[in-house]
């Protein structure tokens, strides 16, 4: 099943998904769900809706859950509660209209046609000031109520439907519309219908959940609360979309804007200034941001940045960041096609030795960037005599890269040491174009008939930039016993 959201999207590029990485956002198991989750309780009146949520954590067992919109201790009905980072999402809920079912006694007893006349006044945009027991500043403000239908009145005794803009006071408009009938007016009853696209429809009560989640804990059975915990990218469905590529999640984790290389799915009629959901290839929710550009500008550029990221969702490390395995669709090769360089380090027959890599002297640029970045990756950290080593350069930025002769590419050598490997000029390619990369295979074998010491040993990198500047990565790697 597909998320709404994520249907009849417009293509920017294509790229594939690791299935090693994530979690199809339908696919997710209980705990998963504890940690990205969205349950629709339906609150009894009584408790608070701090209450309710603080209920939902003790039967869930988990340290962290939220509602949006708060509920009256006397109101009851449509309470989404949060689970985990799922609490993030809820925000979106506020932008959305909420559904009310109010019964009121009015202390004239008006005609029906009258009684028309004053709802109409109150339809569209109303101004109010909060009762004097409320938890806000008593300032007057501005609020829309969309529709305001009159269900039954008997007698004195009237029952509305109201749905309207976050923030309203239902039982201000009673109050009111008394004023304007003249004797006054008060609500007696009210119960929340509807969170923006959510309505009464698989509410639970907290018996319900407690109940559910006790069969699992005690039986190993799922299959109740998976019914009732939904993935929280639902929240989201009325906000428009943007699918990214899996490379660009981890650094969005870490708090990097998303550049249009990054992109491979916008929403249609996307405009500067929408509040997007940024997702996954597997539907995942990564982050909440705001569009920098419109569905034509993205189309028609191939760098700078898209997106300012307003809230992340998805917790860093979810996916596994550029530097630890590297996987582009476009590819230079550094060697005449066919061959295969190997980098001389090592001894066939000696001791055994690991490698322990980690970055050197310069904040690590193993993300995509608006601008100039050369980044060193290697598919792990840790290595043992004869397993091939592959190092990948990457231009991972959004301007060309140069690199002109031998000194340039890769060198490697030991720290305060003449190199011990540079590849040839012949070997070497003349540029990288954006999120281009080339691949060297370091094999652990004779260096010219000298045995690679223990120690510690730099590999660096170097490109010259569109404006003539040198840029340099570097990254050290230990070599023991």
């Amino acid at each position: 099943m597909t998320l709404k959201q994520l249907e009849n999207l417009v293509k920017i590029d294509e790229d594939m998904t690791n299935p090693e990485n994530g979690t199809y956002y339908n696919k997710r198991t209980i705990e998963q769900l504890l940690e990205y989750g969205l349950i629709l309780i339906d609150k009894p009146p009584g408790p608070t809706s701090h209450e309710v949520v603080a209920w939902a954590k003790r039967i869930l067992e988990i340290p962290k859950a939220g509602h949006s919109g708060t509920l009256d201790p006397q109101v009851s009905g449509v309470l989404p509660l949060g689970l985990g980072e799922g609490t993030k999402a809820l925000g979106v809920l506020l932008m959305g209209p909420k559904e009310y079912h109010a019964l009121g006694r009015l202390h004239s007893l008006p005609s029906k046609e009258k009684l028309e006349q004053i709802l109409e006044l109150f339809r569209g945009e109303i101004f109010q000031k909060p009762p004097q027991r409320s938890a806000v500043v008593r300032q007057t403000r501005s609020r829309t109520i969309y529709e305001l239908e009159l269900l039954e009145q008997k007698e004195r005794l009237v029952l509305l439907r109201i749905l309207c803009e976050a923030g309203t006071y239902i039982r201000k408009l009673y109050y009111d519309m008394g004023e304007l009938l003249g004797p006054g007016g008060s609500m007696i009853e009210l119960r929340r219908s509807r969170v923006h696209q959510f309505n009464e429809n698989n509410l639970v009560t907290m018996h319900q959940l407690a109940d559910a989640y006790a069969t699992w804990k005690e039986n190993k059975d799922d299959s109740k609360l998976l019914k009732i915990i939904r993935p929280v990218e639902e929240t989201l469905s009325e906000i428009k979309s943007v699918v990214i590529r899996d490379s660009a999640i981890d650094s969005m984790c870490h708090g990097a804007q998303l550049a249009i290389p990054g992109v491979l799915q916008i929403s249609q009629y996307l405009e500067k200034g929408d509040l997007v959901g940024i997702y996954s290839q597997k539907g995942e929710i990564v982050a909440l941001a705001e569009s920098l550009l419109s569905e034509n500008e993205i189309k028609e550029q191939t760098k700078g940045y898209a997106f300012q990221t307003k809230r992340i969702i998805m917790k860093p490390n979810t996916y596994q960041k550029i530097g630890v395995q590297v996987h582009l669709q476009k590819s230079k090769k550094l060697f005449p096609k066919g061959l295969l360089f190997a980098i001389i380090l090592g001894v066939v027959s000696g001791p055994i030795f690991g490698i322990i890599l980690y970055e050197y002297g310069v904040e690590d640029q193993l993300v995509y960037v608006d601008g100039t970045s050369l980044s060193i990756v290697t598919e792990k950290t840790n290595f043992t005599l004869g397993e091939p080593i592959s190092i990948t350069i990457v231009n991972s930025g959004t301007d060309e890269l140069k690199f002109p002769d031998a000194s340039y590419g890769l060198i490697i050598k030991q720290l305060d040491s003449i190199p011990i490997f540079s590849p040839t000029a012949a070997q070497v390619i003349s540029n990288l174009d954006s999120h281009e990369d080339v691949t060297f295979v370091w094999d652990q074998i004779k260096n010219n008939g000298d045995q690679i010491l223990e120690g510690t040993y730099k590999i660096t990198s170097k490109a010259i930039t569109l404006d003539g500047s040198i840029i340099e990565k570097i990254v050290i790697i230990h070599v023991f016993k």
